[in-house]
Parts: C-alpha cells; structure tokens; sequence
C-alpha cells in the first residue's frame, strides 16, 4: 500500500509484489497503471482490504 505511484507501486512491481495505490491526490499517469488495485479515499480502504483478506 503506498501513496507515491513511482516508488510504492512501481518499486513494489519491480519485486514482483502487488501493490495497492492510495491515489488520494488523483494523479493521472500517461502510462495505464500496473497497480493491482487503485483506490483514492480512505472510504475505500476497509472495503478494499475486506475483499482481499476473505
């Protein structure tokens, strides 16, 4: 989970994880995002994590 799409998600991708993006500043990117997952509020996280830990 990180909020910072060149570091967190792309780092995390780079190490074959998976990676979260709390893109809370909607940032647009000119590539399509290789994140697995994009959320951009708080609001969204409990639900998020509900779904991946079931």
């Amino acid at each position: 989970v990180g909020d910072n799409y060149d570091n967190d998600v792309l780092g995390a991708k780079s190490a074959n994880w998976q990676a979260l993006w709390f893109n809370h500043r909607e940032r647009k990117i000119e590539q399509t995002p290789i994140c697995d997952i994009e959320i951009s509020s708080f609001d969204q996280l409990l639900e998020t994590m509900k779904t991946i830990f079931v």
